[in-house]
């Protein structure tokens, strides 16, 4: 049983290996699995004992750049926008009307109880009295007895008090004070007869004051929802090895947000990040099968040739990956800049000089596009590292011993140089930044030679 189960799996074993495809694949899906570890290290999430409120255990920096939309930042923004919008207020006028209403019905019984000849004037005290107007009965007599005009002029002049008062709106907190200023107003009304002036008071303090001016609730809403919305929403850059936080430091939401971001903290964008990668590379590969499928047909025929080749990518990966995990010090942007350090010139050369340059340009295309993904999705890492690349492909393509890659070095470095002064110009970079930038520009070249003789 035990030999047949040997000869059964040593034939299984015989024939998966014993097809060139089948070695292809297995050998495609190991390389491709190593290169998705390499890069996806600085993707993956990890696991930190930081929480919302509380103090920070210990520092934290950017594993690598990112761009993105804040939502926390961006919620704060709209709601302080929000909150800068001033209520809008609503002028009820039923409410002055029902006011002067009511004075005209008290100077309406004023006038039908002054019209009440045959009627005792004790009696038309008690009336008076009953109408609201609780005054000395002096000034109850002058009522009675002053001329008609003197009660048109007082009932004018109070309902222009309440007019000049509620006309502009009265709050709710103001009512109060809106009734002293009335009832100094009445006692100061000129053109009244000083023993009717207290009778203009009495009226107005009889009054249920009120206010007219209320928040109008549906349209300040509508307003605060358009300050909301005219809020962009808040783009956070932040750079390889930034600190994100500080050991001690009390943490925000915005803190939790920008570590799940980055991915060191578990949630749904890290997975998706990863998984965005491995879509990439997934892209990667696929073409560069079908680029030698279509041109370099005899890599895929010869197991050395294959293996070689994608030794070389996972080389240069781990030269992306490795380089950019480097701390050279200094500010983020300082700390950023080791990225043109990466000798991806020397890893196109040798598949120049092993294969062919139009496969080596082809390789270099895809080693620059992941030189920017890792350095924070920035295109000026990899438009440097492109550039570089092509420069050593041409100046190898026709390389007939060492001296020539001395040369080669030397291009490398000019292209470098004159790229990240392009690229500087372009990004505003400042005095240190160029001091840091050159020179590893420089050492770049240095470092392609390097690797393309040591190999």
């Amino acid at each position: 049983m035990g030999k047949w189960i040997d000869q059964h799996i040593n034939g299984i074993f015989k024939k998966v290996f014993g097809s060139l495809n089948a070695r292809l694949i297995i050998m495609g899906v190991i390389f491709y699995a190593c290169s998705l570890v390499i890069l996806g290290i600085s993707f993956m999430p990890k696991e930190l004992n930081i929480k919302e409120d509380q103090p920070s255990p210990r520092d934290v920096f950017a594993p690598q750049g990112i761009v993105y939309e804040s939502e926390v930042l961006t919620e704060a923004a709209r709601e302080e926008a929000a909150r800068a919008v001033k209520p809008v207020y609503k002028l009820d006028p039923d409410v002055l009307t029902e006011l002067a209403g009511d004075v005209r019905a008290v100077f309406t019984e004023v006038r039908r109880v002054r019209g009440l000849e045959e009627t005792p004037e004790e009696e038309k005290l008690v009336l008076l009295e009953e109408a609201g107007i609780d005054l000395p009965e002096g000034n109850l007599l002058a009522l009675l007895h002053t001329e008609a005009e003197n009660i048109d002029n007082l009932e004018r002049d109070l309902i222009a008090l309440l007019n000049d008062a509620f006309s502009k709106g009265v709050q709710e907190g103001a009512v109060a004070e809106t009734r002293e200023q009335l009832l100094e107003r009445a006692l100061e009304l000129e053109g009244v007869p000083d023993n009717l002036r207290p009778v203009g008071a009495v009226i107005l303090e009889g009054l249920d004051l009120r206010p007219n001016f209320f928040i109008d609730q549906v349209l300040t809403a509508q307003q605060r929802q358009q300050a909301r919305e005219a809020v962009a929403p808040v783009q956070v850059r932040i750079r390889q090895n930034e600190k994100i936080i500080g050991m001690g430091d009390v943490v925000t939401a915005a803190d939790i947000e920008a570590l799940q971001k980055l991915g060191l903290l578990r949630s749904r964008s890290s997975y998706t990040s990863l998984f965005g990668l491995a879509l990439v590379l997934a892209i990667a590969y696929i073409l560069l099968l079908f680029f030698l499928y279509q041109y370099r047909r005899q890599i895929l025929t010869t197991d050395t040739h294959f293996i070689l080749l994608g030794l070389i990518l996972v080389i240069g990966f781990g030269l992306i990956r490795g380089i950019s995990a480097i701390n050279i010090g200094g500010s983020a942007e300082i700390v950023q800049l080791v990225a043109y350090l990466i000798p991806l010139a020397g890893v196109a050369m040798l598949v120049a000089i092993l294969f062919d340059p139009k496969l080596a340009f082809f390789v270099a295309a895809i080693l620059a596009i992941f030189t920017g993904i890792t350095s924070g999705n920035q295109l000026q890492y990899a438009v440097s590292a492109f550039v570089s690349s092509v420069t050593g492909v041409y100046s190898v393509s026709r390389v007939s011993q060492r001296a020539d890659l001395a040369k080669a070095s030397l291009y490398i470095m000019l292209a470098n140089v004159v790229t990240i002064l392009a690229l500087g110009l372009l990004l505003n970079y400042n005095l240190p930044m160029f001091s840091v930038a050159l020179p590893l520009g420089i050492f770049n070249g240095v470092l392609s030679s390097v690797l393309t003789i040591g190999s």
